[in-house]
């Protein structure tokens, strides 16, 4: 039981800096991209569309914009490695398989 509430605190640890991490990696990117977003993307509305306007106007990107999104991605990339490393320690902590009988 101790141990269960230990990687549950540590999981729970986990995705409360992933949380922060992301919102620094959004207000990054949007930082970096809000030149590229007003002459590539003009009046296109935050969400899957700017995303897709954004994809379609790769080649004009600047420099600073994809840098900033592909260090987002990499660091998404790293913390879903992360997740799926933790998530099956989590899920067997308490299905250790029991012990022998004597005979």
């Amino acid at each position: 039981m101790k141990t269960t509430n230990v990687l549950i605190t540590a999981v729970a640890s986990l995705a409360l800096l992933a949380s922060g991490a992301l919102a620094r990696n959004a207000s990054n990117v949007r930082q970096a991209c809000m030149a590229d977003r007003q002459a590539l993307c003009p009046g296109v509305a935050q969400g899957p569309a700017l995303k897709q306007c954004m994809k379609a106007h790769k080649a004009n990107i600047s420099p600073g914009c994809h840098a900033a999104m592909e260090t987002a991605k990499a660091e998404r990339a790293a913390r879903n490695a992360q997740a799926a490393q933790t998530a099956p320690a989590a899920n067997t902590a308490g299905t250790a398989a029991p012990a022998p009988m004597a005979h």
